[in-house]
């Protein structure tokens, strides 16, 4: 199933993302109960966070690529959607999953990431 395809075959994911921007307790990892809802969304953040994770590896990989993709557009493009609380959920318990460059550039932004999330974003 491509990326395309997820986001638009369950727009009801996308709404509870945007509904739940602002959300101060786990989803994930507090109890939630393991329904369709529960894997969607998780499936709809791990695609997101594979998407960043290969931005980030590419554009830093190449200088070439970073002018042309435009690397600060990027990186703020990634952070605004960072700042969700489930991405941030999903990223810290899944660490070991993220490259180690992914990581090291979360890290290094994580007060831009503390940030209230803006749920027109998602």
């Amino acid at each position: 199933m491509t990326s395309t395809k997820v986001i638009f075959q369950y727009p009801e994911a996308q709404a509870f993302l945007a509904n739940e921007a602002k959300r101060r307790v786990n989803y994930f990892t507090e109890g939630q109960i393991r329904d369709d809802r529960f894997f969607r969304l998780r499936s709809l953040i791990y695609l997101w966070l594979n998407l960043f994770d290969e931005a980030i590896n590419t554009l830093h990989s190449d200088r070439k690529l970073e002018r042309v993709y435009d690397l600060e557009w990027w990186e703020r493009y990634i952070l605004d959607r960072m700042r969700h609380p489930m991405f941030k959920e999903v990223f810290k318990s899944q660490s070991h999953h993220w490259s180690s460059q992914f990581g090291s550039f979360i890290e290094a932004n994580w007060k831009e990431l503390e940030k209230e999330a803006d749920p027109i974003m998602y």
